[in-house]
């Protein structure tokens, strides 16, 4: 799809899959821009939940024997998550004093995605200092968008 081409006010909460030909369930979708989707990722949704079947989670409509499986691919520890946090919150006031700095988050890397990361989310075109390549041992990764918006319904585009 072309940027713009497939968010829409009111998709919060659509189901984001995996582009792969499994279709995987990879995230619930809570923002974004003409250029990104920001979701929460599905097992952390899944894991909010109580399990209602033994060790595993039942979608509505199917049974408890029937339940599917999530598969989730390399990525960061909860160490690794930890720390890029701490790093973040660290620094977030200072980073997002800058007006091209629409916001700050921890992801993984694109290149190694067992690595957590901080990600900085720039508005294209903004004029901004150089931003650093590493912060406390922890990288950066710079995702360059339009301005980005809740899709909660009340938007209009």
């Amino acid at each position: 799809m072309t940027p713009g081409g497939f968010l829409q006010a009111g998709d919060s909460g659509s189901l984001m899959v995996t582009a792969d030909a499994n279709h995987q369930p990879a995230g619930l979708l809570y923002a974004g821009s003409s250029s990104i989707a920001i979701a929460n990722p599905v097992q952390d949704v899944i894991d909010a939940f109580n399990p209602r079947c033994g060790d595993g989670f039942s979608f509505v409509g199917t049974t408890c024997a029937a339940a599917p499986s999530v598969t989730t691919s390399a990525e960061p520890t909860s160490a690794q998550v930890s720390l890029a946090t701490m790093v973040k919150e660290r620094h977030v006031a200072r980073l997002m004093s800058s007006p091209a700095v629409l916001g700050v988050g921890v992801g993984a890397a694109d290149d190694d995605p067992s690595e957590a990361v901080l990600v900085l989310y720039l508005e294209q075109g903004q004029a901004h200092p150089p931003m650093p390549q590493t912060i406390d041992g922890v990288r950066v990764k710079i995702v360059r968008t339009d301005q980005i918006v809740a899709m909660d319904g009340s938007c209009a585009r």
